[in-house]
């Protein structure tokens, strides 16, 4: 059965000259019964030889309809196409074409390059802002930009809690204008009841801030080992205990005296206490009243 393929033109020269005989007409078409593509020649005269070509007039066999080079550039019917991924219109041999469509392909492609881009993103997702596909399949949008656009119609401009700048809101959960006023505002979260290690107003770090300069002034701001007055004096715990801060526990070492007592497997000054126990009961009663007022303050339970 002979069948005109839709979107197929009639075959025509490519040169532009006629054909052997004139009023021949060839047709491409599918053979219902195989499937294959063949051609047909019609408005042939009847007293034309069967071992002429048609097309071209030259010596053909006679089961075939015409010669070789000819049936083979008949058969090479090309299809004009347009590029589903770049929009490029190019032509294709409708053979391919129809093998294409056998196998079940939808879309067609200029170039394997815009094949795999195209495959690489046509079941991603859509972005909500341009349409456009996604980087990746789960995605919402395609670029920051879109997102940020998206956010901005979304959100209100907001001022800062901080410095009082008018910002425009990068998410709902976004309060300060930049990195700097969220450090500040969590300084300020951080003191007294806002810190998760605040006890009731008490702390050693502070107790023990207080009781330095008391035990340098009772020391005469002097190294108890070594006598050094200049440099940095650093104020020791007897027992190692950081929270225990009582002046008997307290002595003024230079910064050498205390890496040697400290970095030594068996302390060079075991006499440290009994020397800060004899200091603590000889110093001055506005010393000592000191340092009782610091006790109940920071350590109620004595």
């Amino acid at each position: 059965m002979k069948k005109l393929l839709s979107g197929y033109q009639q075959y025509e020269r490519p040169n532009g000259e006629s054909f052997a005989a004139p009023g021949i007409t060839v047709f491409s078409y599918l053979t219902e019964k195989t499937g294959r593509r063949t051609f047909s020649v019609e408005g042939l005269p009847t007293d034309w030889p069967i071992s002429k070509c048609p097309v071209c007039g030259g010596r053909k066999r006679r089961q075939r309809q015409a010669c070789k080079p000819c049936y083979q550039m008949i058969r090479r019917v090309m299809v004009p196409l347009t590029c589903d991924y770049c929009g490029t219109h190019f032509e294709r041999i409708v053979s391919e074409y129809d093998k294409s469509i056998r196998r079940g392909h939808v879309d067609v492609y200029c170039t394997k390059a815009c094949s795999q881009a195209h495959h690489a993103i046509k079941n991603h997702r859509r972005c909500v802002v341009c349409h456009k596909p996604t980087l990746k399949k789960t995605s919402k949008y395609c670029s920051k930009e879109c997102r940020a656009s998206r956010r901005v119609k979304e959100l209100e401009p907001k001022a800062c809690s901080i410095c009082g700048t008018v910002f425009q809101l990068k998410s709902s959960r976004t309060i300060y204008c930049s990195r700097a006023c969220a450090n500040k505002a969590h300084s300020r979260r951080m003191r007294g009841k806002g810190n998760s290690h605040y006890k009731t107003g008490t702390s050693y770090a502070s107790w023990f801030r207080e009781m330095r300069p008391i035990v340098r002034e009772r020391d005469r701001h002097a190294c108890a080992t070594c006598g050094k007055t200049d440099g940095k004096l650093i104020v020791h715990h007897i027992d190692h205990v950081p929270w225990h801060n009582e002046v008997m526990n307290l002595i003024t070492l230079c910064e050498t005296c205390h890496m040697v007592h400290h970095k030594s497997n068996v302390t060079p000054f075991p006499w440290l206490g009994r020397l800060t126990h004899v200091r603590s009961l000889k110093m001055p009663d506005r010393l000592k009243i000191k340092s009782i007022k610091l006790e109940a303050k920071y350590f109620p339970g004595i």
